[in-house]
């Protein structure tokens, strides 16, 4: 799905398999569907809709691509892959889908349960949730005033490269067996528990008592914590 350069919606089947592909246009709805069916079993199918639209997809086994779209991305995925850039807000929830959000600038919310997780942000993170089971998180932004990030991995590794001249936040990290190592320059603040029954590290990055909030929990998993 790409955004187009006027107002209007237009769909194309990218395959050789003939099917006709048609728009149903209703109260400000568009629904594609191929060969009169809006739930499609197999296609290369590209989307052009305008920049502000606001796109839902559903998709199972089907790679999603999504980009320039300023208006809200909801998409939800099985076992594809999912990429999505130079979008406002973005709602993505995979079962076993590794997923790149590059350049997103917006509220942005993620789960997957077994692929790897990267989101990079253009403007310092407003409300943030990044949640996996078994995948990697990897974060590169900054978190300043009004930034609320919540990262959550059981057995993943989550990795925070974080833009040192416009970040300003407090920091909360919860394990049972995994540590966190700090390359960024964290003022700690509490360092409780021992590894393998459970630990707690805390502490601030640029002044104490920011606004601005990170919060991650891992069962086993490893926090880094680099500048960008």
């Amino acid at each position: 799905v790409v955004a187009s350069k006027g107002d209007t919606v237009q769909a194309r089947l990218t395959d050789d398999t003939g099917r006709a592909v048609s728009i149903d246009l209703a109260r400000g709805v568009a629904r594609v569907r191929v060969d009169g069916e809006s739930e499609i079993a197999s296609a290369q199918l590209e989307i052009s809709v305008p920049a502000k639209s606001r796109v839902d997809i559903e998709t199972i086994s089907g790679r999603v691509e999504v980009s320039g779209i300023a208006g809200h991305v909801d998409i939800e995925s099985i076992s594809g892959d999912v990429q999505v850039a130079d979008a406002t807000s973005v709602d993505i929830e995979t079962v076993s889908s590794d997923i790149a959000a590059t350049k997103i600038s917006g509220s942005t919310s993620i789960s997957s349960v077994s692929g790897r997780l990267t989101l990079s942000m253009t403007e310092p993170a407003t409300q943030v949730e990044l949640e996996t089971v078994s995948g990697s998180i990897e974060f590169a932004g900054s978190c300043a005033a009004r930034c609320r990030l919540d990262l959550e991995s059981l057995s993943g590794d989550i990795d925070l490269k974080l833009d040192s001249k416009r970040s300003v936040f407090e920091l909360d990290f919860e394990s049972f067996s995994g540590t966190m190592r700090d390359a960024l320059g964290l003022s700690i603040t509490a360092s409780e528990g021992k590894q393998g029954r459970g630990v707690r590290s805390a502490g601030f990055y640029g002044k104490e008592k920011s606004d601005g909030t990170i919060e991650v929990e891992t069962h086993s998993g490893n926090l880094s914590l680099k500048k960008l």
